[in-house]
């Protein structure tokens, strides 16, 4: 079975990738560091950072991800920054932004996946 690390300090994120992976044979286990994410970083520059870092720190196969909201209405909102905007608008305050504007939106995910061959990213949307 092969092993990959699961860069990621949310337990719960990790549970679940593992139940997904252990289904094609591929045995995940936890690094619960802090990814890097600067602000100015999309989720797709956020995953590939981040893959290539920690694989050159621990030499073994991994995959990081990163999450983002998109609005239909706005472009980049909130992006990879959507606890940021929560924390500070709370739902109330999103609804009020999204008022008189279509709520339609992309939940993005982008998982690195870095091993002796080099980087792969995968994207998944869910509209």
């Amino acid at each position: 079975m092969m092993q990959v690390y699961f860069v990621t300090k949310n337990k719960f994120k990790f549970e679940e990738g593992r139940t997904v992976l252990k289904n094609y044979g591929i045995e995940a286990l936890h690094k619960p560091i802090e990814k890097i994410e600067k602000k100015e970083m999309d989720i797709w520059e956020v995953a590939k950072y981040n893959a290539e870092k920690f694989y050159a720190e621990y030499k073994m196969p991994l995959f990081v991800d990163d999450t983002g909201i998109f609005f239909d209405a706005y472009s980049n909102f909130p992006g990879n920054h959507p606890k940021l905007v929560f924390n500070m608008l709370g739902y109330k305050g999103i609804l009020k932004t999204l008022q008189n504007e279509i709520r339609s939106c992309k939940v993005i995910t982008v998982l690195g996946f870095c091993d002796e061959n080099g980087l792969k990213i995968f994207e998944g949307v869910m509209e």
